[in-house]
């Protein structure tokens, strides 16, 4: 007697089954295992910005490779620092930039620009960073914030490891605003293979699943890679290369041409600009460099110079007449250099947050 075939529906059942204990399993994995990729704690998305930091919260924040847990406490705007006080005599400088000047990593009395409100006598220090900002954003932040503060000083921050690539509408992978052909442009799905699926799974289903956050964290992360020849590496690190290829120098293009724009725009307000150039841990960090190298051997295929985009920047303030503030060598000259970044994040640690602060205060009381 033959046995009965095993009916469509039956196989479309059992997989339903399969992938639903799959993902039963994993969401019991990862939340015994306390991976938690859903940062909505601190941060909501914004028409304008991409995204804003939440307002009034006191929370925890721990950094996605599990080397810090911080505290995180917002005033009323969602920025890590104290009211605004109109009536206050002291001078005002605002500090806008990413997740360096947001303090990524660290406790909010760490922070530079808490250090610095804390030592500069008579002057008020008010930061206005968010993760994941390009230059674009901080601009557009700017216009709001400079005529409601109305600072003596404009600090912008330019982090060389990714900035330059965050202003590129080719290169990045974030839904948020670019600036290209002489306007701003709010572009939503960067990259046609970055469906709205993995956005869904982080963003919304995330909230709920914490399997579906780390799902779409590896594969954005996925996305950010190049996989010739059988290994990956970080598509950003080519900002090093000696040779850009038409992307990368469209992205150079890009960043300065916001430089003048911000530098316009504080003129406009009669407010003094100053670039901070926040150097990247791989740039200070000869031995950070080989460890990268061997971990991505395809960079192997590249020509690198750690400092190329450092140079051109400066080279190009100076030709601009840009003031800038350069703590390079403050970095690299440190004795504790190997305490100054999260050896897997790269974010400053609170040791590094104190080498920029020393050295931003003494740029201050020399040229300001």
């Amino acid at each position: 007697m033959k046995r009965p075939k095993t009916t469509l529906l039956g196989n479309v059942l059992l997989l339903v089954i399969i992938v639903a204990l799959f993902i039963i399993l994993g969401e019991i994995t990862i939340r015994v295992m306390g991976i938690d990729y859903f940062t909505d704690k601190t941060h909501q998305f914004d028409d304008k910005l991409g995204v804003i930091p939440i307002a009034d919260i006191s929370t925890t924040h721990q950094l996605l490779s599990g080397e810090a847990i911080t505290r995180w406490t917002t005033n009323s705007k969602g920025f890590r620092t104290s009211e605004y006080q109109q009536e206050n005599q002291n001078k005002v400088i605002v500090v806008f930039g990413d997740s360096f000047v947001e303090g990524y990593g660290v406790n909010n009395n760490e922070m530079f620009t808490h250090r610095l409100d804390q030592q500069l006598k008579d002057i008020s220090v008010y930061p206005f960073g968010v993760s994941t900002f390009g230059t674009a954003q901080s601009y557009l932040m700017m216009e709001n914030i400079i005529p409601e503060y109305k600072p003596e000083i404009v600090v912008l921050a330019l982090f060389l490891g990714n900035d330059i690539w965050d202003n590129s509408l080719t290169l990045s992978d974030e839904s948020k605003p670019y600036y290209v052909d002489k306007g701003f442009f709010y572009y939503g799905n960067v990259k046609p293979q970055e469906t709205t699926i993995i956005k869904t799974l982080q963003f919304k289903i995330g909230k709920y699943s914490k399997f579906a956050g780390f799902v779409a964290h590896n594969l954005r992360k996925i996305m950010l890679t190049d996989t010739g020849n059988g290994n990956s590496f970080d598509k950003r690190y080519l900002i090093y290369n000696k040779t850009y290829d038409p992307e990368w120098q469209e992205a150079m293009n890009l960043t300065k041409t916001l430089l003048l724009k911000t530098k316009s725009l504080t003129s406009s307000h009669n407010t003094d600009l100053h670039i901070l150039i926040i150097p990247a841990k791989e740039t200070v960090d000869k031995g950070y460099q080989e460890k990268a190298i061997k971990q991505m051997p395809e960079l192997a295929n590249y020509n690198l110079d750690f400092e190329k985009p450092h140079r051109k920047i400066i080279q190009f303030l100076e030709e601009n007449n840009i003031a800038y503030i350069d703590p390079l060598q403050s970095f690299k000259e440190g004795k504790e250099r190997d305490k100054l970044y999260y050896p897997i994040d790269g974010h400053w640690t609170s040791k590094g947050h104190e080498v920029a602060a020393l050295h931003i205060q003494g740029y201050l009381e020399k040229n300001v």
